[in-house]
């Protein structure tokens, strides 16, 4: 009978232990690494439920769904997330691939944590979740999104609940967001699948908003990565998932970025009925800034919540930019009177300037009289731009040429400067938002210039310049990608070219006929003929083209003020007639230029 008893207690515990080890993940992700050539690493971070027994050591990462490799890794991190029943445990990995291509490397485990609610059977699904790497020649280097926010956190019944992943891309890849439903990998056929009737977190907790006007509903900003719910209002815990997309414009002569990779973010929301609510934050607006000057805020949170203490978190990519002297810094000390606030203080330099803003994320949570605690999650959106390149003169070069001088760019680690020209001057109100040349102006990029740089001889790309318009010089510097970016545009010089030869102003049909017809020529005079230079007597020869015929002189006059005449007997019902004016000077009637 003892033994029959021990025997019983055996089995009874043995069905309780397998039923509490195979039950524990809360979310998770991973995030990949080119090291060289084709060679990752892989990082993947799995959010565990500390109420589970379960010690997974070792991990296993599947670096592709053809391979049949298998990679494993023993835990390097753990920590603890105080107050959520979570710990993050973290696992390296390696792995060289074979050649270029598109590969997605994944994760499956038993199983996911016990009573998620807007799923079947959570307890005896697998968790499931995946990266997508591209190797491409056209890809120097890459490394997909990094996650700085946890994949688990606490929402109340009937308050928004706000969450953002705190994602940035290393390389200054663009990025975007789209919301998914959680996966699961069904074993014997090496494919994942939606998780077992899945149903959006708003809907299966159903209701409505916080407004009590609309049905809840669950949102993502594809831009910021802001997740919304409005609001939950059933107890317990929901799984949803979030995936981080990487653009980047491979190829110069694309006009559109291409994926070139994406995460897939697993996370968790554990939702308890609690009189407590949520802190606010309050940002200052989206901003820009011009590279080299300093950026400083006040962040503000409140809690409607008497007795409740707010501590205001500064993260993602600001506070991970290396080296460390290159970060922003946020000041916070916590103290009882309202309303809370931190310090933020950004030096920015030239390293910074980029194409796509960055995310400074901001978490406000509250030390609650009623927990759990509570938090609200908003980004601020600051672009860093160049500094606009400074035109120092441009001056005549030569026969039909300008020389431009500018001063040396103040950012080294800038790409290329590009050049500018119109013809007549026009005024450009600065906007930091909005760097580069402005569209719509009628500035045409006539060349690039290395950064190094600091002239540039126009030549009208070896046609010469005409003489009398006023041409309009402005600068641009760009910065190399991925990561990218402007300057803005540089102040504006003009210069005229000296109308030193007579210019056609008009050419007119004044009589349309096939046999009489006629046809007007006007021209300008020489207004700032150097007589040191050019001796009279100065001569107009007039010259008449039809097709490709040899030219015909029609006219030649030593009266300088004679800048007129009318050529008769033409075809001008359906014949086309060119004319080029000649500039002569001294008795041997040497070209001074024609037009």
């Amino acid at each position: 009978m003892k033994n029959r008893t021990i025997l019983l207690i055996f089995f009874l515990l043995a069905g309780f232990g397998s039923e509490v080890l195979a039950t524990h993940i809360r979310g998770g992700y991973i995030t990949a690494k080119r090291i060289t050539g084709y060679r990752y690493q892989f990082v993947l971070t799995i959010f565990r439920d500390k109420t589970s027994v379960v010690s997974d050591l070792e991990n296993e990462l599947y670096p592709d769904v053809n391979s049949t490799t298998v990679l494993s890794s023993h835990v390097t991190s753990i920590t603890d997330i105080p107050g959520k029943e979570t710990e993050i445990w973290v696992y390296h990995y390696e792995y060289t691939y074979s050649s270029p291509g598109i590969y997605t490397a994944y994760h499956y485990k038993m199983f996911r944590n016990k009573s998620v609610l807007n799923m079947d059977n959570s307890d005896q699904t697998t968790f499931y979740i995946e990266t997508k790497v591209i190797i491409d020649p056209f890809l120097a280097f890459d490394q997909t999104p990094i996650v700085t926010k946890p994949a688990v956190d606490f929402a109340a019944v009937g308050s928004v609940y706000r969450y953002n992943p705190g994602a940035y891309d290393p390389d200054g890849d663009s990025l975007s967001y789209e919301h998914v439903p959680s996966r699961q990998f069904i074993q014997g056929t090496n494919v994942s699948a939606v998780v077992g009737n899945y149903i959006d977190p708003a809907v299966r907790s159903g209701g409505l908003d916080s407004s009590n006007s609309i049905p809840a509903t669950m949102t993502l900003n594809p831009v910021t990565g802001d997740l919304i719910w409005n609001a939950p209002r059933i107890v317990g815990q929901f799984n949803t998932a979030i995936k981080i997309v990487e653009w980047r414009r491979k190829r110069a002569d694309r006009p559109k970025r291409d994926s070139i990779g994406y995460v897939i973010l697993d996370m968790q929301i554990i939702v308890e009925d609690s009189r407590n609510h949520r802190p606010l934050l309050q940002l200052p607006r989206d901003t820009c800034v011009v590279a080299g000057s300093k950026l400083e805020a006040t962040i503000y949170a409140t809690d409607q919540d008497v007795g409740d203490k707010v501590n205001i978190r500064f993260n993602g990519e600001l506070d991970t930019i290396l080296p460390m002297s290159n970060r922003a810094q946020f000041a916070f000390t916590p103290s009882q009177f309202r309303p809370f606030f931190g310090k933020f203080t950004w030096q920015t330099n030239c390293s910074h300037v980029r194409k796509q803003p960055y995310y400074a994320m901001f978490e406000a949570e509250d030390v609650p009289v009623s927990p759990p605690p509570l938090t609200d999650v908003r980004v601020w959106r600051i672009k860093v731009v160049g500094p606009a390149p400074i035109l120092k003169a441009v001056l005549p070069g030569g026969n039909g040429i300008l020389k431009l001088n500018w001063k040396k760019y103040t950012c080294t680690n800038a790409q290329k400067i590009q050049i500018y020209r119109k013809i007549d001057s026009t005024q450009i109100r600065l906007d930091t938002c909005t760097p580069g040349m402005p569209a719509g102006l009628g500035f045409v990029k006539i060349a690039e210039a290395a950064i190094s740089d600091t002239t540039f001889l126009d030549n009208n790309a070896g046609k010469g310049l005409k003489k009398g318009p006023s041409y309009c010089y402005r600068l641009v510097a760009i910065f190399p990608e991925p990561a990218g970016g402007e300057s803005l545009v540089s102040n504006e010089i003009c210069q005229a070219l000296r109308l030193d030869i007579p210019v056609i102003t008009n050419v007119t049909v004044t009589e349309t006929h096939q046999n009489s017809g006629a046809i007007q020529v006007i021209w300008t005079t020489p207004f700032f003929i150097d007589t040191n230079l050019y001796k009279p007597p100065f001569t107009y020869q007039l010259l008449r083209y039809e097709g490709v015929n040899p030219a015909i002189l029609v006219k030649s006059t030593t009266d300088t003020t004679d800048t007129t005449f009318v050529d008769t007997g033409l075809n001008t019902e359906f014949k086309t007639y060119r004319y080029q004016l000649r500039f002569l000077y001294g008795d041997l009637q040497n070209l001074v230029d024609s037009t």
